[in-house]
């Protein structure tokens, strides 16, 4: 079973109306897997814009990869892409994907902010992949992806509140 197979057998999920699938935590599994994975390696939350957890197809191109993936979430400022494959850290990559609802694709550069290796994954839990930050999107491209996570708001609630 893949690693997209496993996280998909644990989470709740619908598929938005342009298609999207999303996927729910409750917030305490939320909390304790981000602050598991931040002690884990150290760091602390840093991001300017809400993560919109959401799978979307993306291909990935840089020098020597191309391949296909899944996000696990897309932000105003860039996404984290669930992969094994190993690109380093600082790597600039092209990324094609659709934000659906039957609009053009988009083609993005982005940089390797930081990866999740397989020992990362074994100590948290979380899935392993890359961590891309955006680079110079046009006016447009960044109107779009606003957009698009302005009508999903971050969907971390805590889905067993209220229950005995």
């Amino acid at each position: 079973m893949s690693q997209a197979d496993g996280m998909r057998a644990r989470l709740p999920s619908w598929v938005h109306e342009d298609g999207s699938m999303v996927r729910l935590k409750a917030a305490s599994e939320k909390a304790a897997g981000t602050e598991a994975a931040r002690a884990a390696v150290g760091t602390r939350e840093r991001r300017r814009t809400c993560r919109i957890p959401v799978e979307l197809t993306v291909f990935v191109h840089a020098a020597n990869h191309f391949f296909q993936a899944e996000t696990a979430d897309v932000s105003q400022g860039g996404m984290f892409v669930v992969t094994d494959r190993v690109v380093l850290q600082g790597t600039r990559v092209v990324l094609d994907f659709a934000l659906g609802g039957g609009e053009e694709p988009l083609e993005i550069e982005a940089v390797v902010r930081w990866t999740r290796t397989e020992d990362d994954h074994r100590r948290t839990g979380a899935p392993r992949g890359l961590a891309l930050v955006f680079d110079e999107l046009t006016a447009a491209t960044q109107a779009r992806i606003e957009a698009y996570c302005k009508v999903r708001e971050p969907l971390y609630f805590d889905l067993f509140e209220g229950a005995s």
